[in-house]
């Protein structure tokens, strides 16, 4: 997913959805590209609003989903 990820974080910044949201959670699903990276980068340029969470291995899509509702400050979770 590493190839994707500047336009997600592109829209994002762009969108001033960031300026709104209380939290956006990252999850990594024991990535083993790039992906670690850029999550970490972006996290680190928004610390006040994006946290990543990052498994060990792959679990798959709803796993991580879970992860990362679980890890939720918020009472509200949008995926």
């Amino acid at each position: 997913m590493a190839e994707h990820l500047p336009r997600l974080f592109k829209s994002l910044g762009e969108s001033g959805l960031l300026n709104h949201l209380r939290e956006v959670l990252l999850v990594d699903d024991g990535s083993t590209d790039q992906t670690p990276e850029l999550l970490k980068n972006f996290a680190d340029q928004n610390a006040q609003t994006v946290r990543v969470v990052t498994l060990e291995k792959n679990e798959g899509r709803f796993q991580a989903r879970w992860e990362g509702a679980k890890a939720s400050k918020c009472e509200k979770i949008l995926f």
